[in-house]
């Protein structure tokens, strides 16, 4: 074997590793997530770990449509915070359910909305966040400069289905959360509902005794009358 043929395999095994590592940090990491603002963070900072790009989008699917949770620069300006599934790359992945990828949004007739064209961007992958079938939100990722994130894809699906499994779970903890928290405060209105009953039923009660005692009062006050 070559010297040169030696030295891609272990280049190849090198970058293998660093993606096996990235994935494991993201893994790691998203299970001590408690927030769904955590796990949109910690996606965030292992795409830029691994691709560096110059915008990272990810977006919660919600009634048909994808809200941002979470992006990358913060202070970027050009950012559609809510979109229609079906509306650009985007809204296209989130529709069909697979990686949506252009190497130059400005000459790309799917690209129907003008955030990323607005902010620099030129090359763009869109990566629907799928969990058992169910695509729960978007994970987007620009370049200004034109690139080939296509040839990525198994990666990128790999990582976005990590994302996915990390969103999913933080998304039913969350709905128990809320489960409780509602429980809980129906089982506070109730106890405060029969609280209320009893303080009611024993003001009636010193009512009825008070009523009973000046009854009897008159009652005997009647017979001393007839009595006379």
């Amino acid at each position: 074997m070559r010297t040169s043929d030696i030295k891609k395999i272990e280049s190849d095994l090198r970058q293998k590793n660093e993606k096996l590592k990235l994935l494991y940090g993201l893994t790691s990491r998203g299970i001590g997530g408690n927030t769904l603002n955590d796990i949109a963070n910690i996606t965030i900072d292992s795409v830029k770990t691994a691709y560096s790009p110059d915008l990272i989008l990810f977006y919660l699917k919600n009634n048909g449509y994808l809200e941002i949770k979470g992006f990358f620069p913060p202070d970027e300006k050009h950012i559609n915070e809510r979109k229609k599934v079906g509306a650009c790359l985007c809204g296209l992945a989130a529709k069909k359910g697979k990686a949506v990828f252009s190497s130059d949004i400005n000459n790309d007739d799917r690209c129907t909305l003008n955030e990323c064209k607005d902010a620099g961007m030129k090359s763009f992958a869109a990566l629907p966040l799928t969990n058992e079938k169910k695509i729960i939100g978007v994970l987007g990722i620009a370049s200004k400069e034109a690139r080939d994130f296509s040839a990525e894809k198994e990666f990128l699906e790999t990582l976005s289905g990590a994302a996915a499994l990390l969103t999913s779970n933080i998304l039913l903890i969350e709905r128990i959360r809320q489960n409780s928290h509602d429980l809980e405060k129906k089982v506070l209105e109730r106890t405060a509902e029969l609280e209320e009953k009893n303080r009611e039923l024993k003001r009636l009660n010193k009512l009825f005794v008070g009523r009973e005692l000046r009854m009897a009062e008159l009652k005997k006050r009647i017979k001393e009358l007839e009595a006379e």
